[in-house]
Formats: structure tokens, C-alpha cells, sequence
């Protein structure tokens, strides 16, 4: 896992992601509602490495983090054997929300993009707060621009 630069003004977070015989449906391609939970892990490789603790945003503290909606475009299959690199940038840094990018890439090419959109909220009143200054810090730089 590493981030980058992306050459439109906001770091890229990158890691590998292994697609598993598992996950793939009869025609053998990974199975479509796989590519969110892939989405996830790699959000969830993502938190840690942008220096917020796995605990702040998991780990139901004094505000939780939970997704909001998930869209995905698909372009390409992705095949079980396979070790594909993923992408993830920050789309939208709103008051309350965040939007990832989290891009798999095959051969070259895009095969899915998906986009998570997380809201934090109270755990106790469950409305929406803003996104705690700290956090903002470390999401920011993974800004697309």
C-alpha cells in the first residue's frame, strides 16, 4: 500500500487486491456485489494508512461512520487468480460526507469504479455531525482536485 500523487492535485492511495475463486459467479468473473466489499477493503487498508486510527472510524466510538451509498460503473470483468491494483481518492470532502473513488485496474485499463459515500454521525443521536478536524486533516490531501 502507498499513496501518491495523482497528477490532478490529490494524493492516490494504492494497494494490490486479490480476486478469489470464491467470489466469482458461474461464468466464472467476480460477482458483482464483491466488487463493494472489495471497495471496503480497500477503505479499510486506506484509514490506517492516512494515519487515522482503524479504531476513530470503525470502531463505533463517539461517532460512527456508516455508508450512505454505493454506486459502481463497470467496465471490465475481473477474473479469480488475480491480483489487481486498486486506487482509492477522496471525490468529496463535504461538512458531513465523504465520497471515495476506488478504482480496479486490469491490464492497463479500468475495470470497475466504485464510489462510497460515508457520512459521520452521532452515535447516540444518529444525525449527522462534521467530519472531526483531525480526521479532515488527514482525508484532505487525498482531495482529487
Amino acid at each position: 500500500m502507498a499513496a501518491k500523487d495523482s497528477g490532478g492535485g490529490g494524493r492516490v492511495f494504492r494497494t494490490a487486491v486479490k480476486i478469489r475463486f470464491f467470489e466469482a459467479d458461474p461464468a466464472g468473473v467476480l460477482f458483482f456485489a464483491r466488487y463493494f466489499s472489495k471497495a471496503h477493503e480497500v477503505l479499510e487498508e486506506f484509514v490506517p494508512a492516512a494515519g487515522i486510527p482503524w479504531e476513530d472510524w470503525f470502531g463505533g466510538g463517539r461517532w460512527i461512520v456508516p455508508l450512505r451509498r454505493v454506486e459502481a460503473d463497470y467496465r471490465k470483468p475481473l477474473l479469480p487468480g488475480r491480483e489487481v491494483e486498486a486506487l482509492l481518492a477522496v471525490e468529496e470532502l463535504g461538512r458531513s460526507k465523504v465520497v471515495f473513488a476506488v478504482r480496479f485496474l486490469q491490464e492497463g485499463g479500468e475495470a470497475c469504479l466504485v464510489r462510497l459515500t460515508c457520512v459521520f454521525a452521532d452515535k447516540e443521536k444518529m444525525k449527522p455531525v462534521s467530519i472531526p478536524p483531525a480526521v479532515r486533516e488527514k482525508l484532505a490531501p487525498f482531495l482529487a482536485g
